[in-house]
């Protein structure tokens, strides 16, 4: 995993002007749901542990949330591919379209209700499951959250992604998905602000993905090869493309900090 240092420096400032010193929790308000952007491997997951244990030294309670762990379940996306047969976007799990949003706006809501003084499960998705085309996790493996929060920290490789008009789209089967975006404006109303991580080159997108599944081989989990990185990664390039600039877009007038990060996962420049 990347060394969350350069990162967590790169956007402390930024966190605690937008969270604030005093707990949501002593004020009965929701809690700060911080978004973060940023394509695969870039670092988000690491971002987010080292933010949530941050927190916590701060006497924050804080939880990271991923929209993997809203993907659709197996039999939900083996039903998605049939409705939508030979396109290939909804082929696998990634795309827009194959995320359960209505399971990501509940959980949202059941995390940012100040009222609530019940723990919470959060779902999780296994990667692993069906020889890697996965599945959600049992509730078992849930995430168990004790409830109210001062901070979420939601990310995600396509949050805040939102539709392009339809002669962007490239040809029917990315029309399907580009219409799916719709749905995700719920997730976005729910942020407060952004972190957006952006590569410098599309090359150190593949390369970090290529050291995260080493680093998961090497923990004895199953793992994609090299070349199998490469073609999954080339899969997304044409929507970083299409949808990436719609971020800004969605951000709006909200807090926000980018970051561009050089091909060695190093801060090049924030803004």
């Amino acid at each position: 995993m990347p060394e969350p240092r350069p990162l967590l420096e790169a956007v402390s400032s930024f966190v605690d002007g937008v969270v604030g010193l005093l707990p949501a929790t002593a004020r009965g308000a929701p809690p700060i749901v911080v978004g973060i952007n940023g394509p695969q491997g870039a670092g988000k997951s690491t971002l987010v542990s080292a933010l949530v244990e941050r927190s916590a030294r701060h006497g924050l309670r804080a939880v990271g949330v991923s929209i993997d762990d809203f993907y659709r379940t197996r039999a939900a996306q083996v039903a998605l591919e049939a409705q939508f047969p030979g396109n290939p976007l909804l082929a696998g799990r990634g795309y827009p379209g194959t995320h359960d949003v209505e399971l990501g706006t509940a959980v949202l809501s059941a995390l940012c209700d100040p009222r609530a003084r019940t723990p919470f499960d959060v779902p999780r998705y296994d990667k692993g499951a069906f020889g890697g085309r996965g599945d959600r996790a049992a509730r078992s493996d849930w995430t168990r959250v004790e409830r109210p929060l001062d901070v979420v920290y939601f990310e995600g490789w396509m949050l805040g992604f939102r539709p392009v008009r339809a002669e962007a789209c490239p040809d029917a089967h990315w029309a399907v998905a580009n219409a799916a975006l719709r749905d995700y404006a719920a997730w976005h109303a729910s942020i407060d602000a952004w972190i957006v991580l952006e590569a410098s080159g599309f090359a150190h997108i593949a390369a970090w993905r290529i050291g995260a599944e080493a680093n998961r081989r090497a923990k004895g989990h199953p793992a994609m090869t090299d070349s199998e990185v490469r073609a999954y990664i080339s899969r997304f390039e044409r929507a970083y493309a299409i949808w990436g600039p719609t971020v800004r877009e969605t951000i709006g007038p909200r807090p926000a900090r980018f970051l561009q990060l050089m091909a060695d996962r190093q801060v090049d420049s924030a803004r």
